[in-house]
């Protein structure tokens, strides 16, 4: 599961579906949750292509029909209310709240697994 945001989430979507050509990752199941159809306008054309290249391939695409604020938060809820685990990369040490750290908090909160990697070091906790 996705977020279809531009970085390490189109990053993991693109290796997902790399991964699903090995026969022994083909029951790998991409799910990408997009907050509202839209959200990619001021992006620039590769990038647009490359989420439409994931939408196109994932088992599922969920969008969420609420406006803008709302559907954030709905694709906040989304990830740790069907996850089994999470892999967030994420510095645990910066402060600033955004939807990765939302969502880490809510998953944290239920007991759900959550694999922690730093952006700048590769550290794995």
């Amino acid at each position: 599961m996705i977020d279809g945001s531009l970085g390490v989430d189109i990053w993991s979507g693109e290796i997902l579906l790399t991964m699903r050509k090995d026969p022994e990752y083909s029951d790998i199941y991409l799910i990408v949750v997009i907050p509202f159809e839209g959200h990619d306008k001021t992006w620039d054309e590769h990038n647009k292509t490359r989420l439409a290249f994931l939408k196109a391939h994932a088992e599922v695409v969920v969008v969420s029909r609420e406006p803008e604020s709302a559907s954030y938060y709905k694709q906040i809820q989304y990830f740790p209310n069907r996850a089994d685990c999470l892999i967030a990369v994420f510095d645990m040490d910066y402060t600033v709240r955004n939807h990765v750290s939302r969502i880490v908090s809510k998953a944290v909160r239920q007991k759900i697994p959550v694999t922690y990697i730093y952006p700048d070091t590769g550290k794995i906790i």
